[in-house]
């Protein structure tokens, strides 16, 4: 993502499956840019018809030109190429993320998205276009062969493999302070199965597991916990899996 935006490229697509962490990727990929280089628009929720969209990108890129009511789409586009034009001028790039884009419900919307893709200036890229869905978007990209050319830079975002998950969770535990040897060797296997390297999973996992090994004064987690974790909050594993 970063070489996307450094190299000046039209865009790229991010996928991934629910909860390995694109939404965290695109804001700490925000936060690394907040010296000046770029100007952010991070469009959340991209369940809009296509004036809305092109209204609060507008918003987003602090437009000081009073606007009507009764604006056009026309009117709106001029806007936001004048904009782009304003940050060129002074030293900032623009950067546009879409998340979760694979909630994008009609066709309509991604051909807005497109015919935005055409307000570069000659031999100018005027920003770069993210869109971070999961694995639905790339099925719906497809429909739209021009806009899936713009999009030429792709990633998927894989969960965590059984020794990442392990670095992740230890990760977590030194940021708060934490050094010590808190989940055994056989808890980790047991995470790993439950979640399936998913981040978001694994939180809500270790976050439950620490409660309850607090409560039942354990002196580490070990994997009787975080299966009976893992059946509380819904997820499913065999006893032959923890041995």
């Amino acid at each position: 993502m970063q070489y996307t935006i450094i190299q000046h490229k039209l865009g790229m697509i991010l996928t991934g499956e629910c909860g390995v962490g694109k939404t965290f990727i695109s804001k700490v990929l925000i936060n690394q840019f907040l010296d000046g280089q770029c100007r952010f628009v991070y469009i959340p929720n991209p369940k809009l018809n296509s004036t809305e969209l092109l209204s609060e990108i507008l918003f987003q890129l602090e437009n000081t030109d009073p606007i009507g009511p009764t604006i056009t789409k026309p009117e709106l586009l001029r806007l936001i190429q004048k904009r782009f034009s304003y940050y060129k001028n002074n030293n900032l790039y623009v950067v546009i993320i879409i998340d979760d884009a694979q909630a994008i419900a009609n066709d309509e919307l991604f051909e807005e998205i497109r015919l935005l893709m055409n307000l570069h200036e000659q031999d100018t890229v005027s920003f770069t276009l993210i869109l971070s869905g999961n694995t639905q978007l790339m099925n719906k990209i497809s429909t739209n062969p021009s806009l899936n050319q713009r999009l030429a830079m792709r990633f998927e975002l894989l969960p965590l493999e059984e020794e990442e998950t392990m670095k992740y969770i230890e990760h977590r535990l030194e940021v708060t302070g934490i050094k010590n040897k808190i989940f055994t060797p056989q808890a980790y296997k047991t995470i790993q199965r439950l979640s399936g390297g998913k981040p978001r999973v694994i939180n809500n996992i270790c976050d439950f597991a620490l409660l309850t090994g607090f409560m039942q004064k354990a002196p580490m987690i070990d994997e009787n916990i975080i299966a009976h974790v893992g059946k509380e909050l819904g997820q499913e594993t065999n006893d032959t899996d923890i041995k």
